[in-house]
């Protein structure tokens, strides 16, 4: 499952994608199926998959508390068709 986001915090864009280690922090962390994506989007779990994906990543070293006290907006972008 690949969702890719605009995230804009502090005043600067930056894109990313997940991966399945992403979906499966979410799983983890919120004790929910990552079906229910499908189902119902809660602010906080697309949060978490974009800042999982920017810590993966390397783009943020902020824990998801500070990092989600800077996040200004954060765009759901289409959802690859291998999903």
């Amino acid at each position: 499952m690949q969702i890719n986001f605009s995230v804009r915090a502090e005043g600067k864009t930056q894109d990313v994608s997940t991966t399945y280690a992403d979906v499966i922090a979410l799983e983890q962390k919120f004790d929910i199926d990552a079906s229910e994506l499908a189902k119902r989007q809660r602010a906080s779990w697309l949060a978490y998959m974009a800042w999982h994906a920017l810590k993966r990543t390397a783009q943020t070293t902020l824990s998801f508390e500070d990092w989600s006290n800077t996040l200004e907006d954060l765009d759901p972008k289409d959802e690859s068709p291998n999903a």
